[in-house]
């Protein structure tokens, strides 16, 4: 087979039943013109956006006042804000089903499920609503967690979000240092810290790592513990809380478009991570679209997606229920107890949307595991990967062995938008290797590097005008300086997301990894400069730059070190290095190859170049020498680059100066 191939064609029955059909024929009639296929109705979508969200709005069946005003008129393109003057409850319009419906599963590597009715889920969010409130926690303020993905940080987010204050949390598996980097720039009243979590059959105790994050946070008023492995009995147990407050009342109150709903984090690349703040609106806003259009969410439908309770995943899974389906919470290893546990689990629950990182989907290509003949995936309508690219082989393999009736969505986003750029399209075939379209409302394209638009050829994947899921702020940004830093330097007045992507003439897009300097192996975002931060703590490393190597459908991390003075990079240091990075950051962030080197390659103004280095690792050489201060520093990488199966690497000429 040959890329672009169609792998799937939705039946006409399917076309026409899907909500990107019946939504398309209703803004067809509000735009007064034909819009004929999914391709026309995005061309009118970011023609005239506000409309389109409003239409959508209507559409959806959320419950929100958008006001009279469109946009803020503002010239810069960060400060254009949706609808101003609306107002919305984003915890009444998570809870729209019936109180004796199911609204969510939980389960982990048991497979023993935990149903929770949506009177519960109510009740429970209640009650810890009103515990919060007697801890002192009131609109505005900072609800952390260190959580896995379970029911009670569902309902803590509800909670803390029906209070009006704002929810960030971060999973089990982090580091002390790496909790504490995110934690102390956002300073939380309120911490929920679980006791421990499972994975792989084994218990691992979370007592030192809570016992060092909460002394190192100055602000906290409350810490909930959270009994995974056993019960907590104190005073600030989970279940002692929502026992002495069972029987309060919910506040829905609406609240303004933009008000802050959750802090989620960049990956550090360039230092601390930014804590980007999203508000309720446009969160709820793009994952219903997203959901109900792109993949073609509908009531009672259940979605299964892997993710931990910190991946920006976790709140697009969870959200479905605003979109009355039932979200499906999954803690553990996926290949646990058998490599095809996960999937059976969707059979299990009778899931009909299942999500999962192309790692993932690699994996179980490589043990070339027959999915359709080890368990029923037939009620499965959509499959979702995401995290990384999805390889054409294995768009094959999942036709070929998962399931061949299902529409696959690769999908494309990130944290920044805590939503996606590019999704799937029901209405449209599948081909092979290609995220078939943009977002629906989102302005998306591939610039050149005048920023011109692209077809065919590789460039930066953009978006050239606002959205309503842009991040409200970051934490600690009051001129924007950071924001605009992060997304704005590439091109004036246009957004820059990292991607190097490809838009084809049929307009579906091609992904073919990061632009800029973040590692993403495994489908998991690194932040280079926490690596930094914690290896450089050694003695013995003096100074390290990082960067990716590309495997078949993944990437591989490579730590370069400058050691310091009478420093041996020997079996025992490269240990050492590898159990600091494990235990201050997580098992994502140790590399998979080691290099000491003389020096670093730098640019004039002193800054490491590692967007030259991840460029000949992927077999390519930078786009100009003269910008670096050392450019034979390069060599060492080309070297490595060369022994690990890198062609088109070209040395420098160019003397040390």
């Amino acid at each position: 087979m040959t890329a672009g191939d169609i792998l799937y064609q939705p039946s006409e029955d399917r076309v026409a039943q899907a909500a990107m059909t019946v939504f398309r024929r209703k803004a067809a009639r509000i735009a007064g013109r034909d819009l004929a296929d999914s391709s026309a109705l995005h061309a009118w979508s970011v023609e005239e956006p506000a409309l389109f969200w409003r239409t959508f709005t209507e559409f959806s069946g959320l419950k929100a006042e958008l006001g009279d005003v469109d946009q803020w008129d503002a010239p810069e393109f960060w400060r254009r804000r949706f609808f101003p003057e609306g107002h919305l409850s984003f915890v009444g319009n998570m809870l729209r089903r019936a109180d004796d419906e199911v609204g969510l599963i939980a389960t982990d590597e048991t497979h023993i499920l935990r149903t929770l009715t949506m009177k519960t889920i109510k009740e429970e969010t209640a009650a810890m609503a009103a515990a919060l409130k007697a801890g002192g926690v009131d609109e505005g303020d900072v609800v952390a967690g260190i959580l896995p993905n379970r029911e009670e940080a569902v309902i803590a987010l509800l909670a803390t979000a029906s209070l009006g204050a704002v929810w960030t949390c971060c999973s089990p598996d982090f580091g002390v240092p790496a909790l504490l980097q995110r934690f102390q720039q956002v300073a939380p009243k309120v911490l929920f810290v679980c006791d421990g979590y499972r994975i792989t059959g084994r218990a691992v105790s979370l007592k030192e790592t809570a016992d060092a994050v909460i002394a190192g946070l100055e602000s906290l008023k409350l810490v909930v513990r959270v009994g995974v492995l056993a019960e907590d009995e104190s005073e600030t147990g989970w279940t002692q809380l929502i026992e002495r407050e069972r029987g309060a009342e919910l506040d829905l109150s609406p609240r303004p478009f933009d008000h802050p709903l959750c802090i989620v984090y960049s990956s550090g690349t360039t230092g601390a991570p930014k804590s980007i703040i999203h508000g309720a609106g446009g969160t709820l806003l793009q994952h219903a679209k997203e959901h109900q259009l792109h993949v073609d969410v509908k009531p009672d439908d259940r979605m299964l997606f892997f993710t931990s309770a910190a991946w920006m995943m976790w709140n697009w899974l969870i959200s479905t229920m605003a979109s009355e389906a039932i979200p499906v919470l999954y803690d553990g290893n996926p290949s646990y107890p058998s490599k095809e546990s996960f999937f059976s689990l969707a059979t299990q629950v009778g899931a009909t949307h299942f999500g999962a990182s192309a790692k993932f989907y690699d994996m179980a290509r490589q043990r070339d595991l027959p999915i359709s003949e080890l368990t029923d995936f037939s009620q499965v309508r959509c499959l979702m990967s995401t995290g990384s690219p999805l390889s054409p082989d294995n768009f094959d393999y999942i036709y070929r062995q998962v399931a061949p009736q299902c529409h696959l969505a690769s999908i494309s986003g990130g944290s920044d938008i805590l939503s996606c750029f590019i999704l799937g399209d029901p209405t449209a075939p599948v081909h092979r290797g290609e995220l078939q379209m943009p977002g629906l409302g989102m302005d998306v394209d591939v610039a050149g590097q005048d920023g011109t638009p692209l077809v065919g050829t590789p460039g930066e994947l953009v978006c050239r005008a606002p959205f309503p899921s842009m991040p409200v702020a970051f934490a600690n940004d009051p001129d924007d300086a950071k924001f605009r830093r992060a997304y704005f330097e590439g091109f004036d007045g246009i957004w820059t997301h990292g991607d190097r992507a490809e838009r084809t003439s049929r307009g579906s897009f091609i992904i073919s990894g990061r632009s800029d300097a973040t590692l993403n192996p495994g489908g998991i975002r690194i932040g280079t400069g926490e690596i930094y931060a914690a290896v450089e703590a050694l003695p013995e490393v003096a100074e390290a730059m990082a960067a990716a190597l590309p495997t078949r459908d993944d990437e591989q991390v490579v730590l370069f070190t400058r050691l310091t003075d009478g420093a041996e990079l020997d079996r025992e240091l490269v240990s050492k290095i590898k159990r600091k990075l494990r235990h201050d950051l997580s098992q994502a962030h140790v590399p998979s190859h080691i290099v000491a080197v003389a020096d670093l390659p730098r640019t004039r103004n002193g800054k490491l170049a590692e967007i030259a280095a991840k460029k000949i690792l992927g077999g390519n050489d930078p786009d100009n020498d003269d910008a670096l201060e050392n450019p034979r520093a390069l060599d060492v990488i080309r070297d490595f680059a060369s022994q690990h199966g890198v062609t088109n690497t070209i040395r420098s000429e160019r003397a040390v100066p």
